[in-house]
């Protein structure tokens, strides 16, 4: 998450804890890393961070199933949680990631839930008709 400063806080998106969701697109180089993907603490099978990736290691002990055409690449097993800069060392409830034309620093409940206030679907429900550009 990324908190929105007391006279934004209307605007951000609600943190959903049950929320899933997986990126459409990834590297394709050689040890490339999976999409990014955000899921509940219980999904992740009692391990509560995504640990730090690392493109020299072999994928082969678990198969190469991380994405599609994956030759290289694994979850280093020696890494540690280290919290983002909004102390959190977990992907649950983490699913507003900025990418693509979104500059870095986009990311997160504030800037998302401002996007969408401001333009999205939200603007469109509360009748900003002069700002709304996506309906859905």
């Amino acid at each position: 998450s990324n908190p929105c400063a007391d006279q934004d806080a209307i605007m951000a998106c609600p943190i959903d804890p049950t929320m899933t969701a997986v990126a459409e697109t990834h590297g394709i180089f050689a040890g490339a890393p999976p999409p990014l993907e955000c899921h509940p603490n219980a999904m992740a099978g009692g391990k509560r961070f995504t640990g730090a990736w690392d493109p020299s290691l072999s994928c082969a002990g678990d198969g190469c199933v991380a994405y599609d055409g994956q030759r290289a690449g694994n979850v280093d097993p020696a890494s540690v949680p280290t919290a983002n800069s909004f102390g959190r060392n977990d992907v649950q409830g983490c699913c507003w990631w900025g990418r693509g034309p979104f500059p870095r620093g986009s990311a997160g409940t504030c800037m998302m839930g401002k996007l969408n206030y401001y333009l999205g679907k939200r603007a469109f429900d509360e009748g900003r008709m002069s700002s709304a550009r996506y309906k859905e």
